[in-house]
């Protein structure tokens, strides 16, 4: 079931269905819905392949993590992803700008997130994406 709700901080939220997630799962469960079509259509951002993500410290609620992903225009970004319960991690929006695209790139900038002129990236809209997935753990 998917829903876009109003709240005060943008993110995006997936929760994690396995017994014990440990934080390659979070690692790994990240990466794949960052790529995913879900996440760059809830999130209104063009698709993001090249996703790479640390793996957390520890699986405790509060815990933080950063992945980098390459959106369809060439342009680098980072996400800052939190742990926020047993199995559940937010994918906080927006994105950071870490490189201009390519200056070949065919694509406009306009479904990019806004980013101001000393390249923070701002947002113009608080949104909340939330999708289940469900992650198998080899008996």
């Amino acid at each position: 079931m998917r829903r876009l709700t109003t709240a005060a901080a943008a993110a995006a939220a997936l929760s994690l269905v396995a017994c014990s997630p440990d934080t390659a799962d979070y690692k790994e469960e990240a990466e794949k819905y960052i790529e995913s079509r879900g996440f760059s259509e809830e999130a209104q951002l063009l698709r993001f392949t090249d996703v790479e993500c640390e793996e957390p410290d520890s699986t405790d609620e509060d815990e933080s993590y950063t992945c980098q992903a390459t959106s369809a225009d060439g342009i680098r970004w980072e996400f800052d992803v939190e742990i926020v319960g047993d199995a559940d991690l937010q994918v906080v929006l927006p994105p950071r700008r870490l490189s201009a695209a390519p200056t070949d790139s065919s694509i406009s900038g306009d479904s990019a997130p806004e980013t101001s002129a000393a390249g923070s990236t701002t947002s113009s809209a608080s949104t909340t994406a939330t999708v289940t997935t469900t992650t198998t753990t080899a008996a």
